[in-house]
């Protein structure tokens, strides 16, 4: 289950200098936790639908690459499961 600290983070994550390994670092940590990939798929999406508009289009990018990456879609797979 995603609760609040993953939201505070997430945050943490995306301010790092390089957010990408930082985001994945948190994907693995979650899934260590007990969040499933559905449930962190959505949490992703949504925090990139959050971040859609922003100038910096780093932070979205670091996203979307971190994404992929949970859905099974790039490499490192957080996941073996492709979705």
């Amino acid at each position: 289950m995603i609760d609040s600290s993953a939201h505070t983070r997430f945050e943490s994550a995306i301010a790092a200098q390089n957010p990408v390994p930082a985001l994945l670092d948190l994907a693995r940590a979650l899934k260590a936790e007990g969040v499933s990939q559905d449930e962190m798929v959505r949490f992703y999406a949504s925090k990139h639908g959050e971040h859609y508009d922003d100038v910096e289009d780093t932070i979205r990018d670091a996203i979307a690459d971190a994404a992929d990456c949970i859905c099974g879609h790039a490499f490192p797979r957080i996941f073996d499961t492709i979705v």
